[in-house]
């Protein structure tokens, strides 16, 4: 609590579960969520945009639903089947403290995993979610080490539609991609940074080239001319 402001919120979107002044947020905190984390509850960082007001991370959630969960799955009583949500933390800050928390997931998702939604033919996914997207973000940072091996060969970083390079999308805000980790949509998260930059003794073109034919071909061989390559549909 000493991290917000004096007026501060935070809502989960799918349940309606936080508060909406320092007081409830405390008890929410307090009764309602802390307590009923599970054991091997594990956050994967996959994004985070940071701008001087606000910073939204995109992560995958994962747990066992061994106890009550009043914030995703209030009134229902464990299952012990494992769950794994993408979701999206919105964390508005001021004056250097956190104002307001916006979480969301599907929620559609998270009872289809537990089996409390079993409706066929309805259009609701479950952990195939979850494993598209780690497998799509994967090739996305496979293709980007591509691009900073050619890059370190001399040529520049590419400029966005901006003017700014790489993953910048201006001045005051910016993009870096997550690493595993326990962390709170609100804290800091280690952010792994790739070296950048010009050949240095030791580096061998050669060498780099191979890794990024290998690079591609593994996108080509895992994900097929739809999602890794070029032409045909995403499977």
């Amino acid at each position: 609590m000493r991290t917000m402001t004096a007026r501060p919120h935070n809502l989960h979107l799918p349940t309606l579960a936080g508060g909406a002044n320092r007081s409830q947020i405390r008890a929410f905190y307090t009764h309602h969520f802390i307590p009923h984390l599970p054991d091997d509850i594990r956050l994967e960082l996959l994004s985070r945009t940071v701008a001087p007001d606000r910073v939204v991370d995109e992560f995958i959630l994962e747990f066992t639903h061994d106890r009550v969960m009043d914030f995703i799955f209030p009134g229902l009583p464990p299952t012990g089947r494992p769950v794994s949500l993408p979701t999206v933390a919105i964390v508005g800050l001021k004056d250097g403290r956190v104002d307001y928390e916006h979480i969301y997931w599907d929620q559609a998702s998270a009872l289809r995993q537990i089996g409390r939604l079993d409706a066929p033919g309805l259009p609701v996914v479950g952990a195939e979610a979850s494993e598209r997207l780690r497998r799509l973000v994967g090739s996305r940072r496979r293709r980007g080490r591509r691009t900073r091996l050619i890059r370190r060969s001399g040529s520049p970083a590419p400029r966005t539609a901006a003017g700014s390079r790489g993953l910048e999308t201006g001045p005051a805000s910016r993009t870096e991609p997550g690493v595993r980790g326990v962390q709170g949509p609100a804290l800091e998260a280690p952010v792994r940074k790739e070296r950048q930059g010009p050949l240095v003794p030791g580096d061998d073109p050669h060498r780099q080239e191979d890794e990024a034919g290998e690079a591609h071909q593994h996108d080509r061989d895992q994900f097929g001319p739809g999602e890794g390559g070029s032409g045909g549909q995403v499977r």
